[in-house]
């Protein structure tokens, strides 16, 4: 699989997965919600992943963010319980020394064991290309039914320009049937219901704001 800038990279000794940032969040709200619930996993589910990220950004921005998603596009973004606790307990991050990770004068402190096993099964019954490149189209899709676009290519070319990547619009012209129902089961699987493919996606009906 590719890895573009900005995706996030999940692994240990024995294997790597990406998580395309296009639905990083989709994807790390559903994963801290079984890190949260995993005794003792917390550390062991960050290892390799970008929670340094977070750490650098700002705990409460990523929290005040999904709340804002949360409040103005769906409840499926609210922030996780392990996140909500980490700003309660004032871990906001690098810019007071603590926050996923402790940090001092070198950066992040990181003495992190292999992913659980339960972990990894539910990242690799989750984490596949075209899985993807369904939400990708998705999104997509959204912006083109809402009328913040008026053409699907603006977004090909905008992501062309940007990572180098053909956007979902390239195969999901052939494929959109196939990935509205791997959607449809995702959405059934993990009990949130924004991954479900919105009208446009199902029915076919971007392929006429080219």
């Amino acid at each position: 699989m590719r890895v573009n800038p900005g995706d996030f990279i999940v692994g240990d000794s024995d294997s790597v997965l990406v998580v395309p940032k296009e639905i990083a969040v989709e994807v790390l709200l559903k994963a801290e919600d079984i890190w949260a619930r995993e005794e003792g996993s917390r550390k062991d589910f960050a290892a390799g992943m970008s929670f340094e990220t977070f750490d650098r950004i700002g705990i409460d921005t990523v929290y005040n963010v999904l709340k804002y998603y949360e409040d103005a596009v769906s409840p499926d973004f609210a922030p996780a319980e392990i996140l909500t606790n980490l700003v309660n307990e004032g871990r906001l991050g690098r810019k007071v020394g603590k926050g996923y990770y402790e940090w001092d004068e070198n950066g992040p402190i990181k003495n992190l064991p292999s992913l659980e096993p339960k972990t990894k099964e539910f990242l690799r019954g989750h984490l596949d290309a075209e899985l993807f490149m369904a939400m990708s189209l998705n999104e997509a899709c959204k912006l083109l039914e809402e009328g913040v676009i008026k053409s699907y290519d603006i977004i090909t070319k905008v992501l062309m320009k940007g990572d180098f990547t053909e956007g979902p619009f390239i195969h999901g012209k052939e494929k959109y049937k196939e990935w509205s129902e791997k959607l449809l089961k995702i959405a059934g699987k993990t009990g949130i219901s924004y991954l479900k493919p919105c009208e446009m996606m199902k029915s076919g009906r971007f392929f006429t704001y080219k």
